[in-house]
C-alpha cells in the first residue's frame, strides 16, 4: 500500500470517527493491537494533523520520518513566526495539531 492510500485510508476512518475498520481480525482495539500498526495509525494521525497547518508551515514529506530535520523544520517555523508577529499576538509554539477525537485517543496522555 503507498503512502498516500494508507493516509486517505487513515483519513477517512479519522473523519467518521472510528478505526475499527484499520484493525486486523481478532483485534478488539488498539490496545490489543500489535505496535508496529499501532505506530503506523499513531505517526498516519500526526502526519494528518499537519494538513492543518498553514501551507508554509507544513513540513514536506521529504522530511516526515527524519525526527531531527522535523525539529529544524519547526525550530524555523516557530523562528519564523516570532520575526513576523514580534513575539506577539497570535504567534506562540505550534499547538497539537491533532483536533479529531478520534485520533486524541491515539495519541497517549490524551483522552
Amino acid at each position: 500500500m503507498t503512502s498516500d492510500v494508507w493516509l486517505d485510508t487513515l483519513r477517512i476512518a479519522r473523519d467518521h470517527g472510528s478505526l475499527d475498520d484499520l484493525l486486523p481480525p481478532g483485534v478488539a482495539g488498539l490496545n490489543d493491537c500489535p505496535y508496529t500498526i499501532f505506530d503506523a495509525i499513531r505517526m498516519g494521525a500526526l502526519f494528518l494533523g499537519w494538513d492543518e497547518l498553514p501551507k508554509d508551515e507544513r513540513p514536506p514529506r521529504s522530511i516526515w520520518l527524519d525526527g531531527e530535520k522535523l525539529e529544524d523544520w519547526f525550530n524555523m517555523v516557530n523562528k519564523r513566526r516570532d520575526e513576523k508577529y514580534g513575539g506577539k499576538g497570535g504567534s506562540g509554539q505550534i499547538e497539537d495539531p491533532v483536533q479529531n477525537e478520534a485520533a486524541k485517543g491515539l495519541i497517549v496522555g490524551h483522552g
